[in-house]
């Protein structure tokens, strides 16, 4: 199943997007404190991540702020949210449940992790999906042999090499940090709702030039999971180095919204369901397609065939089999 979509001819395609999830206690295990104010000063706009406390067994998600309102779900406690909070409800930003409202005494703020140091033990989940595996190296680098994989959601702990490596523990191996989030075991809630935090901004040299439905532009900004983006910063030097010029970008993180809307549209051939593509985890880049006309990153073109040769050097791999319907512009994040 493609992870991406097709650009029809000069017509622009695809979009930018929102975030997250929601509501209010049905029962608990516990007293439950409240984690945000009740009547904040003044209307926010600010969206937070957050997640359901562990001793809620359910929280409903309703149709406006206020218990009187028609409930349509439930959230299971621990479950991961983004959303904006004012007087006492978080408004949903993404998901299932987007523009729904949750209570937020319910909820507590889930905050930027400070940057592990060395040595320090990190506990997550391989965040790829798709069946897309994480690559486990023999050492910590590209350059080592791939001894094993991970499937999507396996949990992991492990010990902080540096910014980009953990060394699996009991089993031994070493994955790349870019493929662990470590904010819910249901990776699937995290997917297209990552909070800013948990992004890092592509250079914009790398943006393919020209437009795009829905309202992608040259200059329009793209994102990625941090230890992804610095792979790829290197990935771009090595290609410029070969080619005088970047390797052109269309996508690359998409929000739940953006996955719905050419879920949609193009079905399961051309794109994952919400909640199932590594652009959702921030893991995956869409260098330049443009049907219709003959581009490098089509079978067959130089770029195409340098990036299939020189990705895994960067943590970069293709998915599909050569000259397949699979998406020649299309890779991976897998470490």
């Amino acid at each position: 199943m493609s992870m991406s979509m097709k650009k029809v001819s000069t017509a622009p395609r695809r979009t930018k997007l929102a975030l997250a999830v929601a509501a209010i206690a049905v029962s608990t295990t516990a007293a439950v404190p409240q984690a945000f104010s009740a009547t904040p000063t003044a209307v926010s706009t600010t969206v937070v991540g957050a997640r359901v406390l562990a001793s809620v067994s359910s929280l409903n998600v309703r149709t406006g702020p206020g218990a009187a309102y028609t409930r349509v779900g439930a959230l299971s406690g621990g479950s991961f949210v983004l959303g904006v909070v004012n007087n006492g409800w978080l408004k949903i930003s993404s998901g299932p449940y987007a523009g729904r409202y949750t209570s937020a005494g319910y909820l507590t703020v889930v905050k930027p992790p400070a940057t592990a140091a060395a040595g320090s033990t990190v506990t997550g989940w391989v965040a790829l999906t798709g069946g897309i595996p994480a690559n486990v190296h023999t050492a910590p680098g590209f350059k080592y042999t791939v001894g094993r994989t991970l499937a999507s959601g396996t949990a992991i702990t492990g010990k902080v090499v540096d910014a980009d490596w953990i060394r699996l523990n009991g089993t031994g191996g070493y994955v790349n940090r870019g493929t662990i989030e470590t904010l819910s075991a249901n990776v699937t809630s995290v997917n297209g709702s990552l909070p800013a935090w948990a992004l890092c901004p592509v250079n914009r040299a790398y943006n393919s030039p020209q437009p795009f439905d829905p309202g992608y532009t040259a200059t329009t900004r793209r994102y990625l999971n941090c230890n992804a983006v610095r792979s790829l910063d290197a990935l771009q030097s090595a290609y410029k180095a070969a080619f005088g010029h970047y390797a052109s970008i269309d996508l690359a993180y998409r929000t739940y919204s953006e996955q719905q809307y050419w879920y949609t549209t193009l079905g399961p051939k051309y794109a994952n369901a919400p909640g199932a593509s590594n652009h959702g985890a921030g893991l995956a880049v869409d260098f330049q397609e443009w049907e219709g006309h003959t581009t490098e990153f089509d079978w067959g073109g130089a770029g195409s065939n340098w990036l299939r040769a020189n990705g895994g050097k960067y943590g970069f791999t293709q998915p599909y089999a050569y000259g397949t319907d699979g998406e020649s512009y299309h890779f991976n994040f897998a470490g």
